[in-house]
């Protein structure tokens, strides 16, 4: 399991953490959804593609190893692609900040049984930006952080909407 703080009070950088040792540093861009991070020496970048496009982690030769849709605008809901596999990032309920994450599960049936919950991402606490990362062992360590930086996103969507 990682973690996730600030680095500062005012600071939007991330320092993630597995068992109290640093592992990557999240450094999301100011402008635009856009972002680096630093995992064992080597820069990834974190972007969205144009206005409306998909966000998309390159490796440092400027490949997608991941890649991210929102369907609907105005939904806290991401549709995550990593290799052949299918995942869906929602908001575990109206009324938390929490994040799960599900596989979709080939050839699944439409009565929503076609995906099972595989981790979360969780606030710390109610009064705090730290977060708990609890999301599949198999996934290499970039993609666990992308699909952070997809949380980060709606959270400072949703903190730049609450104040005005």
């Amino acid at each position: 399991m990682l973690q996730a703080s600030p680095k500062g009070l005012f600071s939007n950088d991330y320092e993630i953490q597995r068992d109290g040792v640093r592992v990557a540093l999240l450094d999301p861009s100011a402008r635009r959804e856009r972002g680096e991070v630093e995992i064992e020496g080597k820069t990834y970048e974190l972007e969205r593609e144009g206005w409306l496009g998909d966000f998309r982690l390159l490796d440092e030769m400027k490949h997608p190893l991941v890649t991210a849709t929102k369907p609907l605008a105005l939904r806290s809901r991401f549709e995550v692609s990593y290799g052949e596999r299918r995942y869906v990032l929602e908001k575990a309920s109206f009324w938390r900040s929490g994040f799960a994450v599900r596989e979709r599960i080939p050839g699944g049936t439409a009565s929503g049984k076609d995906v099972r919950t595989v981790g979360s991402i969780e606030k710390a606490g109610i009064f705090t930006r730290r977060a708990v990362l609890d999301l599949p062992e198999d996934w290499p360590l970039p993609v666990q952080i992308f699909v952070f930086w997809l949380v980060v996103v709606i959270w400072t969507r949703e903190k730049a909407a609450a104040s005005g």
